[in-house]
């Protein structure tokens, strides 16, 4: 008589349920609601939206207004339905620490024909209006500007910047 040892390998199988969107879910029902959900209708609009992503801005900034892992998306405005489909997607997606979402996040028909960005956060898929891209250059050049000023002022006064 031997004895040997053999190995069998079992073989499991789990059924998910894929929405259009390629979000996973356990059950059927799960994926059936969030089909059916104003985040999901309003995320396809907005993905047909001529757009263009930059990932991790931050390494192109200095001054760290972004955080690691955060995407600029630029949109073109074309006419009155994108305008409604972002603003759309700003009221379901927009946070901010849980603070109420402030009117001024949202777009007008001031925006009619042009870049529109938005910075989104990966790690609470939530997302920030940032504005036109003249207007980031304006932002960063106030914040440069700022610093600039801190420094000479802390070196006029004998400070070490």
């Amino acid at each position: 008589m031997r004895k040997e040892r053999k190995e069998i390998r079992k073989v499991e199988y789990k059924d998910l349920f894929i929405a259009d969107d390629g979000t996973e879910f356990a059950s059927e029902d799960e994926c059936r609601k969030y089909e059916e959900s104003a985040i999901f209708a309003v995320q396809k609009i907005v993905d047909k939206l001529p757009k263009q992503i930059t990932e991790n801005i931050a390494d192109c900034d200095p001054f760290c207004a972004f955080s690691y892992d955060d995407n600029m998306i630029a949109y073109k405005v074309r006419n009155l339905d994108d305008i409604e489909a972002i603003n759309q997607w700003l009221r379901i997606k927009f946070r901010c620490g849980g603070d109420k979402i402030s009117d001024g996040v949202f777009l007008g028909t001031d925006a009619l024909g042009t870049i529109q960005l938005f910075c989104v956060y990966d790690y609470d898929n939530a997302v920030w209006h940032v504005g036109t891209p003249e207007k980031l250059k304006a932002d960063f050049a106030r914040a440069i500007d700022l610093f600039c000023n801190e420094l000479v002022e802390k070196t006029e006064e004998g400070e070490k910047p």
